[in-house]
């Protein structure tokens, strides 16, 4: 189904309103690279999570992390079966170097204190809120600039995004406000 140049990908796509083909093309390398760097990123996330999820103490921020997690995890899957799809390979170094950059991110909050802290939930938390504004832009960039992609709705994955950022500034907001005695 995909045809290769040597820079650039290019793929035989359908779209549904046009009722017929389209063609693909984008520079292969950067592509790659781009989702590769947000794959990472969401290995990060999910490592993060897992880490406050086993921290924290409180049910209901408990609740609210493996949610969010769950959330992160399907949002990884659909990163995965994109670039299987673009027929792109994903870059173990990335996920490797993102697992460790995570894991000195754990150690600086166990510093400041522990993450079930409003401190450390706070840090955390907005943390977990850039990258998910990250995640958000990936799903806007992609959708302004490649063809649609069969299977691939990236405006609903740009407002599923949203509806996390709020959600986690909602609880970055009350976290920051009890660490700061507010």
């Amino acid at each position: 189904m995909g045809l290769f140049a040597t820079s650039h990908l290019c793929s035989r796509l359908s779209t549904p309103r046009a009722r017929r083909t389209r063609i693909l093309c984008v520079n292969r390398a950067n592509l790659a690279t781009y989702l590769n760097d947000h794959l990472a990123g969401s290995v990060a996330a999910l490592e993060l999570l897992e880490h406050l999820a086993s921290s924290t103490e409180d049910d209901a921020h408990e609740e609210f992390v493996c949610s969010l997690r769950d959330a992160v995890s399907a949002d990884q899957e659909v990163l995965r079966r994109l670039i299987e799809q673009l027929s792109l390979t994903e870059s173990i170094p990335r996920k490797v170097g993102a697992w460790f950059m995570e894991k000195a991110g754990e150690v600086k909050l166990k510093v400041d204190g522990p993450t079930d802290a409003s401190l450390g939930r706070m840090e955390a938390l907005e943390g977990l809120l850039l990258g998910i504004t990250g995640k958000r832009g990936l799903w806007l960039a992609l959708s302004a600039s490649v063809a649609p992609i069969e299977g691939f709705d990236f405006p609903a994955l740009a407002r599923r995004a949203e509806e996390q950022i709020a959600a986690v500034d909602a609880r970055r907001i009350k976290a920051a406000k009890a660490a700061f005695g507010n």
